[in-house]
């Protein structure tokens, strides 16, 4: 929220004509950085974009968060806020490394970790998930596509930073078939297929740097619409787990279809390419 309400004030400015609707948006983030007391919580664990992973910490929420302070500290005045922010995106800088590539989790080290769900402590590495086989583990080295989101506009980064290059080319090369992004190569849920949401994020990264890359994930999303022009969630094609798509089917029905965050993210995707200047083809 606090992201956005900057992107509309830098949109918009702050003069009479700025929208009483963000200006009400103004004083919720005063009220909202009060109840929630970020500086006191942000180094939790919680779960991940996917509703997964609760007991561990994750690089895409820290930077979400770090964005968050910084924009709302920077609105309501806030220094404490803003200097919060950029420690958090510090951190994160520390996490890549030399590598500069986003990894999925924050290093923990193997101590008891509260569950956010049930309050048990649980050893941090043997992670309970949402969506996948309770108990399940991953390499800590682990890339997720959702990182896609937040070194674009949704994080603290500048799109010349070496962290943004760095994750950007290693989710082109590890995770990308075609413009479609598949959220991490363990991925089991309805059988680990390429996430339509995702492709949006891929798009919106590249425009800055890569319109006509850009342009090519625009052309794979809008082949994977239907008779309806509906996008879905994922698409079953590329599965990392085929075996896994038709217990998921039978437990829960299809994906998601239509999936407003992926019709969201494609309307940002074509916004930031057009902004380019690229002629579409």
């Amino acid at each position: 929220m606090a992201a956005g309400v900057g992107d509309a004030r830098a949109m918009t400015g702050s003069g009479p004509w700025y929208p009483n609707s963000i200006r009400l948006n103004q004083r919720i983030l005063v009220w909202a950085l009060d109840l929630w007391r970020v500086d006191f919580t942000w180094e939790r664990p919680c779960f991940d974009s996917w509703e997964e992973y609760p007991t561990r910490r994750h690089t895409t929420s820290w930077a979400a968060i770090a964005k968050g302070l910084v924009d709302s500290g920077n609105i309501i005045g806030e220094e404490d806020s803003v200097d919060l922010g950029r420690s958090i995106t510090a951190n994160l800088v520390d996490i890549a490394g030399p590598s500069g590539k986003l990894p999925k989790f924050v290093p923990d080290a193997d101590a008891p970790v509260p569950n956010p769900c049930s309050g048990e402590r649980t050893l941090s590495g043997l992670a309970v998930a949402g969506h996948e086989r309770l108990g399940r583990n991953l390499d800590p080295d682990t890339i997720d596509g959702s990182a896609l989101l937040v070194i674009d506009s949704f994080g603290p980064f500048e799109p010349t930073d070496h962290i943004v290059s760095q994750t950007l080319n290693a989710i082109e090369h590890s995770l990308v078939v075609g413009g479609g992004v598949h959220r991490y190569l363990e991925d089991e849920y309805y059988g680990g297929g390429l996430w339509t949401v995702l492709a949006g994020a891929l798009a919106c990264a590249q425009a800055h740097t890569n319109p006509i890359r850009a342009d090519e994930v625009l052309s794979w999303i809008e082949a994977e619409t239907d008779i309806k022009g509906h996008l879905g969630e994922q698409t079953p094609s590329s599965l990392r787990h085929p075996e896994s798509l038709d217990p998921w089917i039978e437990r829960w029905g299809q994906p998601a279809k239509p999936l407003l965050w992926s019709h969201a993210m494609y309307l940002l995707a074509t916004s930031a390419l057009d902004g380019t200047g690229l002629a579409r083809s």
